[in-house]
């Protein structure tokens, strides 16, 4: 018997027409994908950079936050230089009360006060010739020339100007209680120093906002100014912190006596808003704080 022969198979590839439609699809599909990939990157980095942009305002507002909670009351005080934002305070370290000596509140003055039980926990460090003690502050010497009658501690470095700040010079135990040594000082006879409270002053510190420059810096260890503000040229001998960069824009607004609507005298309130810029994207924070003006 004889086998039927097989047709030959015949072999058929891609005509070049069909090869060049594949290559046009793909083409397609490939730029549909990377650009769909290229906005998910983009997102993705804009979200970080709006993620950064906002913790780092929010740490700097924070940052002020604990810095004002901590002030000594009626020293806060804002101020504006064209675009740069000024905010002044007295840092304090501790507080407590003290046993009341009338000869410290008339003219003969004293040269010490003891404390009622012990204000030093290990927390703080005392520095002798630097702290000063505060038993009261009545305004915040906003005159800006700290006259002989101007009883705010700002002006307790003014010569001319009676001290109401007194520098400490020694921090002693005296049994469970310490002794605050200075120099004679009469402090003001005021009702309000029937509290016997009293405040160790650190020393003054300035935030400075700076959307020119797009930096916010805090200023600290320098002493008392002569005048009672300062703008523009910091203090030479004054330690500083870059604590923001990429700052575009900064607000202050301060109430010093915001809740005397509702008959709670002394509670002020501070507003600060913060921008900060980086590229495309801009994150805007606000942060208000209740103040202490209670003396």
């Amino acid at each position: 018997m004889h086998e039927r022969a097989r047709p030959p198979v015949r072999q058929r590839g891609f005509t070049l027409i069909e090869l060049v439609v594949v290559i046009l699809v793909a083409g397609i599909l490939a730029s549909t994908t990377a650009l769909g990939v290229a906005r998910l990157v983009d997102g993705y980095l804009r979200l970080q950079r709006r993620v950064v942009l906002s913790d780092n305002a929010d740490l700097a507002l924070r940052r002020i936050a604990r810095d004002v909670q901590a002030a000594l009351p009626m020293s806060l005080r804002v101020a504006s230089l064209g675009q740069v934002r000024y905010l002044e305070l007295l840092a304090t370290k501790t507080g407590g009360r003290f046993v009341y000596q009338p000869a410290c509140f008339t003219a003969s003055g004293c040269q010490s006060l003891t404390t009622i039980g012990a204000v030093q926990d290990g927390s703080w460090a005392f520095i002798a010739g630097s702290d000063r003690l505060s038993l009261w502050s009545q305004d915040y010497g906003t005159a800006l020339n700290c006259a002989g009658g101007d009883v705010s501690a700002w002006c307790a470095d003014t010569p001319g100007v009676v001290n109401w700040a007194p520098v400490i010079t020694s921090f002693d135990s005296v049994g469970v209680a310490q002794q605050l040594r200075f120099a004679n000082t009469a402090f003001s006879a005021v009702s309000d120093q029937a509290k016997n409270a009293f405040r160790v002053i650190e020393g003054p510190v300035t935030w400075v906002c700076d959307p020119v420059a797009g930096t916010l810096t805090r200023y600290w260890a320098y002493g008392l100014p002569r005048q009672t503000q300062w703008t523009g040229t910091p203090p030479a001998d004054a330690r500083s912190a870059l604590m923001a960069q990429q700052v575009s824009g900064c607000e202050l607004g301060y109430d010093s006596d915001a809740s005397a609507e509702l008959g709670l005298q002394g509670r002020g309130l501070l507003s600060l808003a913060l921008t900060l810029s980086a590229a495309t994207e801009s994150v805007s924070l606000m942060h208000q704080i209740h103040v202490n003006n209670v003396p």
